[in-house]
């Protein structure tokens, strides 16, 4: 994550505290495997929380260029869901984790290793969008054709930007980047704007901790706590409840004066969203790469989608 190198290099170290190089230092030619996990849980009160488990397995592969940067290819292997959410969103899920990355991945890095671009993009977006559009035309025994037409109106109103955030979103928060001299167990309290996963990528000012803690000789933990203040989103807030109004089902064939009354239910809910932020990331010495990585967002949103509470889960871990 680029703003997180950016912080570690802001760390100040107190008089004679000790510090640690991040290096950047891929294996070149050698194919890693990583297995990420993306568990959402919903909660209402007096009921059993519903959970959603999409698991991917990927081959990772760092080559040098373009220039003075690096080409990590990442090829999407094994897609698994599971969970005890109802059977119709679980196959929502499968057509997701198969139509979402049809093609390997080409991430353009910097020389210390933060992420610039995926450089096969508009490529992934046209593949994405004719594998929905397929979906669309055929679904799946089980998939109601309204989730198809939600989920192909979400893929279609996608900036690039956007694309390549969701893209990306399940292994880029573990990729630390190469710094020096970081202080080690020197908590540092700084401020970052990152999007919020309820709000479908609008971005909010996070108060963060920030911590180095040394495991071994050869690997260290980096640690990111912190909570953000959904209230100061308000045009975010609009231009989202907007979108959602024209592109789901549920709200785009309402009449005007019922839109407008949803409209202002939803962004009441949204103003009074609190989410937390917990990033945990086992980062190897000699590579700069990631051993085990966690990142866990909670929101609370009492009248969004009716659930009381709302936890998005990511981890990667490497396979041997």
């Amino acid at each position: 994550m680029r703003w997180l190198a950016a912080v570690l290099l802001l760390l100040a170290a107190p008089a004679l505290a000790e510090t640690v190089t991040i290096p950047f230092k891929p294996p070149v030619g050698e194919v890693l495997r990583y297995r990420s996990e993306r568990v959402t849980v919903s909660t209402k009160p007096g009921q059993p929380a519903i959970e959603t488990r999409i698991a991917n397995t990927s081959t990772f592969h760092f080559a040098r260029g373009p220039g003075d940067g690096w080409t990590m290819t990442v090829t999407p292997d094994v897609h698994e869901v599971s969970g005890n959410a109802p059977e119709s969103a679980l196959a929502a899920a499968r057509p997701v984790t198969a139509a979402g990355s049809p093609l390997p991945m080409e991430v353009r890095l910097d020389g210390q290793g933060n992420v610039l671009d995926l450089a096969n993009a508009d490529t992934l977006m046209a593949e994405t969008r004719a594998a929905f559009a397929r979906l669309r035309a055929a679904p799946p025994q089980g998939l109601p054709p309204e989730t198809v037409d939600a989920i192909a109106a979400t893929i279609a109103g996608l900036s690039r930007d956007a694309f390549v955030e969701q893209a990306l979103g399940t292994f880029q928060f573990a990729f630390v980047g190469g710094v020096e001299d970081v202080p080690l167990d020197t908590p540092t309290e700084v401020r970052e704007r990152m999007p919020l996963a309820m709000l479908g990528g609008a971005e909010a000012e996070f108060a963060m901790t920030v911590t180095a803690t040394r495991l071994s000789p050869g690997q260290v933990r980096v640690t990111v706590t912190g909570s953000d203040d959904a209230a100061a989103l308000a045009p975010q807030l609009e231009a989202f409840t907007t979108r959602l109004l024209k592109t789901q089902p549920r709200w785009r064939n309402l009449p005007e004066a019922d839109k407008a009354k949803e409209r202002a239910e939803l962004t009441d809910a949204l103003r009074r969203l609190e989410q937390t932020y917990d990033t945990r990331i086992n980062v190897d010495l000699a590579t700069g790469l990631p051993l085990a990585a966690t990142q866990v967002l909670r929101a609370r949103a009492p009248a969004l989608s009716g659930a009381t509470e709302r936890t998005e889960s990511l981890s990667l871990t490497r396979l041997p």
